[in-house]
């Protein structure tokens, strides 16, 4: 027999409502949950996909009492530096024909792969790369310890002016409202004297207290999903809204990215609502070092 379930949380808001085959008539929760079977219920949820389970998640750990972290489905690894010129030019240039004449084909069939994403900002001379991989997929990659990477950053290593180099692993989530990477246009300009993009990104960065992914995390997640994100999901020209959180070195980041000819528009409304997010964030306990930036960033 089908079943009818819901899942409120022990709370006031809306509730989540998933049917299984036939659906029973309307009922009380707690009939609801007398009739289905511990085995039925996780049956219907492990048929459920990775954003609806992640959704499901999120609402129980809301629940009073309840030791509330972060769900994720994809996890990148950042191989970042920095290069001596200003603007968009020189080493920035050089690292982008190496990464794509090289490394990039290779990148892009390695199992789990979801995305590969540049960071260029030509004011402060970072260039980065992040490689998206589904969870599940993580694990094989690091055993071959994220090969290209000990040859692409030897690589970096010899392009001149280029320092700090670091590489970085964090949790990385498109959230509601983002076009899938794959349906985002590509930069696929073949390297020259000087970067080519198509989108810019605001950057909302600060740190949480606590290790892992629980605590201030957490909070700042809930409050970007129930105050700012409708909001943001209106903004002109909205390519994503992408969520980034290391429970190691204890980072969250909210990127905004948005097409190159409308971003002009969003920061002439002084990237709203970024003030008033930001003002609220810094209220939550243990959230220091809240910080803006502004970059080009690009799916390859």
């Amino acid at each position: 027999q089908g079943i009818l379930v819901e899942v409120h949380c022990q709370r006031q808001d809306p509730q989540i409502r998933v049917t299984a085959g036939i659906s029973l008539p309307t009922m009380t929760i707690a009939d609801q949950l007398k009739v289905a079977s511990v085995d039925e219920v996780k049956a219907f949820y492990d048929g459920l996909s990775v954003e609806q389970q992640e959704k499901i998640q999120m609402a129980l750990n809301t629940a009073p009492g309840s030791e509330a972290k972060l769900e994720f489905a994809h996890i990148a690894r950042e191989w970042r530096m920095k290069y001596a010129e200003n603007d968009l030019k020189g080493g920035a240039a050089e690292l982008d024909r190496i990464f794509k004449e090289k490394y990039l084909p290779d990148i892009r069939k390695i199992n789990g792969v979801v995305s590969v994403q540049r960071i260029v900002c030509g004011g402060c001379n970072d260039f980065k790369l992040v490689i998206k991989l589904s969870k599940d997929a993580w694990g094989d990659w690091e055993a071959n310890k994220f090969a290209p990477e000990e040859a692409f950053l030897e690589d970096a290593k010899q392009v001149a002016g280029i320092s700090n180099i670091e590489t970085q692993a964090y949790t990385f989530e498109a959230l509601d409202g983002s076009r899938p990477e794959s349906e985002q246009e590509k930069e696929s300009a073949a390297a020259g004297e000087q970067i080519q993009f198509l989108h810019v990104a605001r950057e909302w960065r600060m740190k949480y207290a606590e290790n892992k992914l629980m605590g201030g995390a957490v909070e700042l997640d809930k409050l970007l999903r129930n105050s700012y994100l409708a909001d943001i999901q209106k903004i002109a020209g909205l390519v994503s809204v992408q969520r980034t959180v290391c429970g190691g070195c204890n980072d969250f980041k909210i990127t905004i990215k948005a097409r190159k000819d409308k971003f002009g528009d969003w920061e002439a409304n002084q990237f709203a609502p970024e003030e008033a997010f930001l003002e609220a964030a810094a209220k939550i306990a243990g959230i220091t070092r809240v910080e803006t930036q502004t970059y080009t960033f690009d799916v390859l």
